[in-house]
């Protein structure tokens, strides 16, 4: 199982940024714009494109892209905050 975090955040082109595609000041639903190129996706598409890169690279023994590693924080017992990455 792949983890999703932002999957649909980040273009599948150049994992650079994206919004909602806004056009006459409405929301269009499930559309995506990359703040870089301006290429336009459904959501639900381009995460799946994602994650099937992200696939990819652990099996090819690469490990998770870092733009789609969730940081997780940590405290350990003398109020440090020990950040770890988790991989898959």
């Amino acid at each position: 199982m792949i983890d999703e975090y932002k999957t649909s955040k980040l273009c599948s082109h150049c994992h650079k940024p994206t919004s909602n595609l806004v056009v006459n000041e409405k929301k269009l639903w499930k559309l995506i714009k990359c703040k870089t190129s301006g290429s336009i996706n459904n959501r639900d598409h381009n995460a799946t494109k994602n994650m099937m890169n992200i696939a990819k690279q652990i099996l090819k023994k690469k490990g998770r892209p870092k733009k789609f590693i969730r940081l997780q924080k940590k405290k350990s017992k003398r109020n440090h905050v020990a950040i770890r990455y988790k991989l898959y």
